[in-house]
């Protein structure tokens, strides 16, 4: 299992209900990874938990409309939070990954819908907040639940 396979199952046990650092530490003593590839799981895990709200916003644009089953829209998080918030992963790197994992559990269908919304997002990698309310913005910007 890669890194970015290992986030997707770990995203799945968080939306089941279980603690986020309890679930990854058991992981990472679990599975055997590299020092550069526990860290990067680390990384990208907590990344997408504390910018959720901003990537929940940035996906909606892209599969808005669109029937996307929640083992798909959990590698679309951590694609996009890849894209938007790691600079030494090289997009095409994030897009062939995510194509191969897709592939693995949906097949070539399921494969080429998240190919297309990966190159999608490729072309707009901005985040623009500036047409929403100022409580909008605040809520996206430090991803904090509108009340």
């Amino acid at each position: 299992m890669n890194v970015r396979e290992a986030a997707v199952y770990i995203l799945e046990r968080i939306d089941e209900g279980a603690y986020i650092n309890i679930t990854l530490n058991h992981f990472l003593s679990e599975n055997k990874l590299s020092r550069v590839d526990a860290d990067l799981l680390t990384r990208l895990v907590y990344s997408i938990k504390s910018h959720q709200i901003p990537l929940e916003y940035y996906l909606k644009q892209f599969i808005e409309g669109k029937r996307v089953r929640p083992f798909e829209k959990r590698v679309l998080l951590v694609a996009s939070c890849q894209m938007l918030y790691f600079d030494k992963i090289p997009d095409y790197a994030i897009i062939d990954e995510s194509v191969e994992m897709v592939k693995k559990k949906r097949g070539p269908k399921g494969a080429g819908f998240i190919n297309a919304i990966l190159r999608q997002m490729t072309k707009n990698k901005t985040l623009d907040f500036t047409h929403l309310s100022d409580l909008e913005q605040l809520s996206l910007t430090y991803s904090h639940p509108l009340w």
